[in-house]
């Protein structure tokens, strides 16, 4: 096999894992107990090339 195909594998992995953890905490379940995490990080603001971020 050639490394490319190896190279493209690698650069898959990482990208469905991002889209799975972006998708998966859209929302969340109370029993997690997660809530004062979620709710502390969405009151952190700071501004990056001009837009407001949490």
């Amino acid at each position: 096999m050639k490394a490319s195909i190896f190279y493209r594998i690698a650069a898959v992995l990482p990208l469905l894992f991002a889209v799975g953890h972006t998708l998966g905490f859209r929302q969340t379940d109370p029993a997690w107990g997660a809530d004062a995490l979620l709710g502390s990080m969405r009151s952190i603001h700071f501004d990056l090339q001009g837009f407001n971020r949490t």
